[in-house]
């Protein structure tokens, strides 16, 4: 941090609840869901094609399809959360 400072060097007085603002507060929270929603999706999907291709020996094509399905399965649990919103 800028002039030397650290995470650590806050003192308990200079914390004051309830200050930050409502909707800042579900904006952070809903951006927050998104991209672990996101990130669980594209994650399960590059696993599943990495396993199915690699160590399964699955054809190459067939394993990126069971991923593209993975990730519109995840689009089709996604449309009505809210989570895509300013994304």
């Amino acid at each position: 941090m800028a002039g030397g400072q650290t995470a650590g060097d806050h003192t308990p007085a200079e914390y004051h609840r309830g200050e930050m603002r409502v909707a800042d507060q579900r904006s952070m929270y809903t951006r927050f869901n998104g991209l672990v929603h996101w990130g669980c999706t594209f994650i399960a999907a590059l696993v599943a094609f990495l396993v199915l291709w690699l160590c399964a020996h699955i054809a190459f094509l067939a394993s990126a399809f069971v991923a593209v399905v993975i990730i519109a399965v995840g689009v089709w649990m996604n449309r009505n959360t809210g989570h895509n919103a300013g994304y």
